[in-house]
């Protein structure tokens, strides 16, 4: 038993501490997967897990055959051990799935699918879209479109809660900030509960630059090429009569928020910069900041700017 130590020790050493480092692998894999590509991630541990599983046991049948004379039984256990663990992982990853930013931005392509609806039944019933911002009758700014468009979101309810005569932060409005729709909650990310990245451009030529809304025929330009609502990059209270203004002359407002920022962390490959964005004829596309250029993002952002535009370039 305390013979001499072989020349093969090594190698049977190497051989358990490999399995002991895959079987690490496969659970640190598992562990991270919210911040990894699916497909990378499923690669990573399917692999690890194999070779945890093949080193360790030859690891430990090589150890045993050497009758004590070398050791790595422990590490070979480990290795075969969190081998196991990192099978557990993978039959959790259906559940890990829908962190996905591939996941995440078909939840929030929904969710604009459901407010262009409410637009639309808005304008059929009001022979327009809603205006921006509704004023008092003596001009103050009182609340936010959406607001306007909850009966048609199927929360009735929560509309007929407000009091469409006092401004947003009103003692009354104000206690209504906490029961935001889901519809306008942020995925992949928390904020606060009153918050909203979906916001719409106000200014001249945007879709919501009249006081009144506009109608179908005051987009000159393409339904199929005028933005309607966005995912700002900086969220504002779903009530609030505030969104993104838009000036030719002046800087683009900021947009995409939450997961879809560009990553910062090494080896994250699901990630995008980009945001989701409601069309003015109800039909969403997912703009790439990195691809489009500002010229035709201004474009789409106008109603009315004549810019020629093809739906290649967004």
């Amino acid at each position: 038993m305390n013979g001499p130590i072989t020349a093969n020790r090594p190698a049977y050493i190497r051989t358990a501490i490999t399995s002991f480092l895959m079987g690490g692998l496969a659970v640190s894999a598992g562990v991270l997967a919210g911040f990894l590509d699916y497909l990378a991630l499923i690669a990573v541990m399917l692999t690890s897990i194999f070779l945890s599983f093949l080193l360790g046991f030859l690891a430990r049948r090589q150890v045993r055959r050497s009758q004590g004379r070398v050791r790595g039984l422990g590490l070979a256990g480990w290795g075969i051990g969190l081998g196991v663990v990192g099978i557990v992982f993978v039959m959790l990853l259906p559940a890990m799935e829908p962190r996905r930013p591939s996941a995440l931005r078909a939840q929030a392509t929904y969710k604009l699918k459901q407010i262009g609806l409410a637009l639309y039944y808005y304008r059929e019933d009001h022979g327009r879209f809603p205006p921006a911002v509704v004023y008092s009758s003596e001009g103050r700014p009182l609340y936010s479109w959406r607001v306007l468009i909850l009966p048609y979101l199927e929360k009735k309810d929560l509309y007929d809660k407000f009091d469409l005569n006092e401004a947003w932060d009103g003692p009354h409005n104000r206690e209504l900030l906490a029961q935001r729709p889901d519809v306008y909650g942020p995925v992949g990310i928390v904020v606060e509960p009153t918050l909203t990245f979906y916001q719409v451009f106000i200014g001249a030529g945007t879709a919501f630059e009249s006081r009144q809304g506009a109608t179908l025929q005051d987009f000159p330009d393409g339904l199929d090429k005028t933005l309607m609502v966005v995912e700002a990059r900086e969220p504002v209270p779903w009530t609030k009569p505030i969104d993104l203004p838009y000036m030719e002359v002046a800087q683009l407002p900021l947009l995409g928020g939450g997961v879809f920022k560009a990553s910062t962390r090494p080896f994250v490959a699901g990630e995008v910069d980009g945001f989701n964005a409601l069309f003015a004829d109800g039909s969403i596309h997912f703009i790439y900041m990195r691809r489009i250029k500002e010229s035709t993002l201004r474009a789409l952002i106008t109603r009315n700017g004549e810019e020629p535009v093809t739906s290649e370039e967004f």
